[in-house]
């Protein structure tokens, strides 16, 4: 909107201009939102928060799909890029999300062993 000639060339846009930009409304604001609040149901706020990542992939998708939009090998690698960190970033947090509450219910088991061992001890004398 700060280019000139902005304005102007949002007033003339076409049919095929418009409808593009109330798809991606559209899209963006009632599907996107419906998707998000389903994710925060089914996962932590904190795993769910890392898809936000993805946003730029299905923008570039959603400019093929509607406008015909050229992918080339930037769009297709840093695509590749994103995927990648959201897999790493789910399945590594994963295993140490898994490790520390063992750790977490090892301390637990052995702090009410330490504790339960004096008080027999205690009463058996």
């Amino acid at each position: 909107l700060l280019q000139q000639g902005t304005i102007e060339r949002i007033g003339n846009l076409d049919q095929r201009g418009w409808i593009a930009a109330v798809f991606a409304s559209i899209l963006a604001y009632a599907v996107a939102y419906l998707l998000w609040y389903k994710g925060l149901e089914a996962l932590t706020p904190s795993k769910t928060a890392i898809y936000i990542y993805l946003v730029p992939v299905f923008g570039v998708l959603s400019a093929r799909l509607v406008l015909g939009e050229q992918i080339t090998i930037y769009l297709v690698l840093g695509g590749l890029t994103i995927l990648a960190g959201v897999i790493v970033t789910n399945t590594s947090r994963t295993r140490r999300t898994d490790h520390s509450s063992k750790s977490e219910q090892e301390a637990v088991h052995d702090r009410s062993q330490e504790h339960s061992t004096p008080a027999t001890s205690s009463s058996g004398r």
